[in-house]
């Protein structure tokens, strides 16, 4: 009798064993779980994901084989212990981020992918506006007053730092909104109404006051947080209706520091 259970515990076992290994759906769950992880890496690593075209549009100044170096240089994605360059899970942000922060001539950048694996990138340059100086070196600015590149050559408007030492950052907002609005309005307003072409502006430390330095030798003195429009039409009627252009010669400066009321002094 014992050695009958015996047996027949065996025989069971080994059904057991038979009957696993004889499963379709454990078999069907190893197939489906090798069949996702090749797909999974192959998905990865496979170069057939890899970017086959980067497009690049909007570039004046800014060089189109930088920007694509920098796509290609951020475009690999680390998935735990792995990289891969698989262009639809590249991080567009990211390559965006880094190509503004690389390049601060591009104020604006869009990026885009297609099923043909193409990358398209449109920017938007900045345009300058007028220069910043100090002593030693100039930048460009655009109309929000981000300076954004080096400037080797002359350029108008320029402003020149009360500080010669003031240190002028690339990427930063140098400039507030009305010393730009002055500088541009009166630019235009004396090289076109009244013929005077090479002005040169200083803007103090605090950027509240603003000179402005004529090439007949006399200045006009602005305060940046009073109304600059009204400053710049009494700067203009002041020339028209007081001082003559031959009186301009005879001219130390005029201020319009104090609203309404309008000094100018003769040397």
């Amino acid at each position: 009798m014992e050695k009958y259970r015996y047996k027949h515990k065996k025989n069971f076992k080994e059904r057991k064993k038979k009957s696993i290994l004889k499963n379709k759906f454990l078999w069907i769950f190893v197939f489906v779980f090798l069949t996702a992880g090749v797909s999974f890496f192959g998905f990865l690593f496979s170069p057939f994901f890899h970017e086959q075209k980067i497009i690049i549009s909007g570039t004046n100044n800014v060089r189109e084989n930088e920007i694509k170096n920098e796509v290609i240089y951020t475009l690999p994605k680390k998935i735990g212990f792995f990289e891969t360059k698989n262009v639809f899970l590249a991080d567009l942000g990211k390559i965006s981020s880094e190509i503004i922060s690389k390049f601060p001539r591009i104020s604006k950048i869009s990026i885009s992918r297609n099923f043909r694996r193409e990358i398209i990138v449109a920017v938007s340059e900045r345009k300058s506006e007028g220069i910043l100086c100090n002593s030693t070196n100039c930048f460009y600015y655009d109309n929000s007053g981000n300076i954004f590149e080096e400037a080797f050559e002359d350029f108008r408007p320029k402003i020149k730092t009360e500080s010669p030492e003031y240190a002028i950052k690339i990427g930063g907002n140098e400039l507030p909104e009305k010393i730009i609005k002055a500088v541009s309005e009166t630019q235009k307003i004396l090289s076109e109404n009244f013929s005077v072409k090479d002005i040169d502006f200083i803007i103090s430390q605090d950027a509240k006051n603003l000179t402005a330095e004529t090439s007949e030798g006399w200045k006009v003195f602005f305060e940046s947080e009073s109304d600059i429009e009204s400053q710049i039409v009494n700067l203009s009627l002041l020339l028209k209706e007081t001082i003559a252009e031959k009186e301009r010669q005879k001219l130390d400066y005029i201020d319009l520091r104090y609203g309404s009321k309008i000094f100018y002094k003769k040397k």
